[in-house]
Formats: structure tokens, C-alpha cells, sequence
């Protein structure tokens, strides 16, 4: 007598006697494993009174009248044990633990670890029900994406990509509160990155914006200013040289290449605090970007005999093209606080100056004793602070 392939059922010989036996049987392993439903997969022994068509998973180490039958599926079949060997992708139900099994060949494994690939569902509900609207939906408290490893076969990086049918289409997170919209950022309705905020879900403010083009910030209440740099505790400028040669001090800032473009305004700050001798020489100042001096203060004489006595010195910087090779940029004196020479604004150094705006420049506050003086005459950079305006 032969039988089938996949489930091992009996086959009825031609001219067999008594062919009712060999059905029955057949019928009764179909019975078995046809919507298989387990009661349990941790035992090792037999239970000790088991019910007509109970089933069981046979544990590892099998003992009794089990014994060899480990992973097996195990039937109580008329009064005996009727043992199953499983075939690849066979699923199993466990009662006491509510849990598809499906066996791989080797082991009773989760069913859904099987499955590598999911392709063209139309609805996904993870703890709640998805609908046409949301056909992605899920209720949970925490969620984590963690970036596959080099050593798995990944490249370490892990990066979200969402794209949207044209610029004037909506790509956004809207954050809610019990389903009433208060935030939202993104492509709102073009390219231009957003960032809203509304008290009721309905009427919003575009309280952010951040040009595509330009990269320029706009507030709800107007251009966003930038700080680029705040530094302090800058080297100082000894008189006792003597030598009247400008000294470029430690505190700089370098703006990025192709930053200064047309109307990009930079606001530089320089604090000096001074100390001076009995009869101080003449003292100038000036801000350059690399080698070029953009503005240069006419010089004046500082008072004599004080100490720790501070000034501070405001430059504005605007572009007057995109960024090139050679391209004008405009540098005013804004103004002065308990300045050191008089009070004088004005800019000696002729504008607008040409700037190779399109690579990295390097702000730079300078400054000069003309002659040694009488006494200590020092000057230090103690602050040094570029603001983009726009």
C-alpha cells in the first residue's frame, strides 16, 4: 500500500479487501492535521488521560510512548498515539499560548518570521483598524527604526524618503491633539520648508519659513536674524612695540563660500577692552575678510591714564550680487560705544570693495598703536560676535 506525498495518507490498493479500513484511516489523519490546533508544545511525556483527537507538538527529549517522536505532531487516535511527521510550511495553532507556529524544516518557528515579503496590501492596521482614508494605520506607544549595520549588509545610515507629486502638493507631519491639528512642518503647498502652528486646527500661522532657494529664514514677524559667531577672550595689542603695523587679532569668523549673496546682510560686532599710559599714541581699527580691508576707522587718541575701560565697534556688511569671483560688497560703520578714537563713523577705506564671495572668507578685526606711548598701552579683543541679518 502506498502513500501520498505531503500528509502520508494510505491509498487504497486496486482489488484491495476491506478498502473501508484504509479510507478510515485517511479520514482519520485528515482529521488530525487539517486545521491543525494543538493544546500544547511543551511536554516531553505523554499526558496521563487524554481525550479522542486531543493533539499535541511533542517536546524535545521525548520519553514513554513518545519517545522518538520529538516535534512530531501527536494524536490520541482510538485508544493509541498517532504520530505525524511535519513537512515544511505545516501550520499549527497553540492553544495555551495563542500562537500560529509554522515548521521550517528544522524547528516550530513563529508563523509570521517565515514571511520575507509583503507586496501590494492594501490595508495595514498594527493594533487598530486602517480604513480607506488611512490605509497605514497604527495605535501604539513607542515606535523604533533602528538603521541596518554594516555587519549585517547595511551601510549604518538610516534615512526617511517621502515624496510628493508636484511643488504645489502638500508633504508634511501634522501633529495633533486628540485628532484637531496644532502643528505642522514640511512642504505645505511648495517647496519652501514650513513650519505652522495653529490654536484650533483650522486658522494657522506660517510661523517659520525657510527659503528653497536662498536658505534665508522668515518669521511671522518678519526676517529671521542668525548668530553666526559669539566668541570672547580674544589676545591683546601692546603698544610697546611700537611699531605702527596693524595686528590682526585671534577672533575670527570664517562665512562659509557662496554664503554673502545678493542683499544678505551681516552685522560684526567687535568689543575692545583698552587700558592706557600717561600719554597714549594714536589708535585705529579695522575689519577685513582675508587680506581685504573692508571698513578702516579714522584714527583718534584715546583718553590717557584708564584701565580696563571697554569699546565696542559695530560693522554692517551686505552683498550686492550672488555669489562670484569678484563681486561688491558694501561695509559701514553702524556705529560706537565709549569709543576709543572720538566716536568717528565714518568709513576711510573707499566702497563698495570686490569680494570673491563665492569661497570662504575670514572676518577679521585689526587693530593699531601708531607709536609706543607713555605707559602701558594695551588693547584686547575680549569679544567678537557676526550676526547674519537676514
Amino acid at each position: 500500500m502506498t502513500n501520498t506525498v505531503n500528509l502520508a495518507l494510505p491509498c487504497i490498493d486496486a482489488a484491495q479487501a476491506q478498502k473501508h479500513v484504509t479510507h478510515n484511516e485517511a479520514l482519520r489523519i485528515l482529521d488530525t492535521l487539517v486545521q491543525l490546533a494543538v493544546l500544547d508544545r511543551d511536554l516531553a511525556a505523554p499526558p496521563g488521560l487524554p481525550v479522542e483527537a486531543q493533539r499535541w507538538i511533542v517536546a524535545a527529549s521525548p520519553t514513554g510512548l513518545w519517545s522518538g517522536h520529538a516535534s512530531h505532531v501527536a494524536a490520541w487516535q482510538d485508544g493509541a498515539w498517532m504520530f505525524s511527521v511535519p513537512a515544511i510550511g505545516w501550520l499549527a495553532y497553540v492553544i495555551d499560548e495563542g500562537r500560529l507556529l509554522a515548521w521550517n524544516g528544522t524547528a516550530w518557528v513563529d508563523a509570521l518570521s517565515m514571511l520575507t515579503t509583503l507586496q501590494n496590501i492594501a490595508l495595514l492596521g498594527l493594533g487598530t483598524t486602517a480604513d480607506s482614508g488611512n490605509p497605514f494605520s497604527a495605535k501604539l506607544n513607542n515606535a523604533l527604526w533602528v538603521a541596518k549595520t554594516v555587519a549585517e549588509g547595511g551601510d549604518g545610515n538610516l534615512r526617511y524618503k517621502l515624496s510628493k507629486e508636484s511643488a504645489s502638493k502638500t508633504l508634511s507631519f501634522l501633529l495633533q491633539d486628540n485628532f484637531s491639528g496644532r502643528a505642522e512642518f514640511g512642504l505645505t503647498g511648495d517647496d519652501d520648508f514650513h513650519f505652522k502652528v495653529s490654536a484650533n486646527g483650522s486658522a494657522w500661522v506660517d510661523a517659520l519659513r525657510l527659503d528653497k532657494t536662498t536658505g534665508l529664514m522668515t518669521h511671522a514677524d518678519g526676517v529671521v536674524p542668525r548668530t553666526l559667531c559669539v566668541q570672547r577672550s580674544g589676545d591683546s595689542n601692546d603698544s610697546s612695540s611700537g611699531s605702527g603695523a596693524y595686528r590682526n587679532h585671534n577672533l575670527t569668523y570664517t562665512i562659509p563660500a557662496n554664503f554673502l549673496c545678493a542683499g544678505r546682510a551681516l552685522r560684526v560686532t567687535a568689543v575692545i577692552r583698552y587700558a592706557t599710559g600717561s600719554a597714549p599714541p594714536v589708535f585705529s581699527h579695522r575689519l577685513l575678510a582675508g587680506s581685504t580691508v573692508l571698513a578702516e576707522i579714522p584714527s583718534g587718541t584715546p583718553a590717557a591714564s584708564v584701565a580696563n575701560r571697554s569699546a565696542g565697534y559695530i560693522f554692517l556688511v551686505q552683498a550686492t550680487a550672488a555669489p562670484g569671483s569678484a563681486v561688491n560688497v558694501e561695509t559701514s560703520p553702524a556705529g560706537q560705544t565709549n569709543a576709543i578714537n572720538g566716536g568717528n563713523t565714518s568709513n576711510n577705506t573707499a566702497q563698495p570693495v570686490a569680494l570673491a564671495t563665492n569661497g570662504a572668507l575670514t572676518l577679521t578685526f585689526a587693530t593699531q598703536w601708531a607709536t609706543a606711548g607713555t605707559g602701558t598701552n594695551t588693547a584686547t579683543l575680549s569679544q567678537f560676535i557676526v550676526e547674519a541679518l537676514n
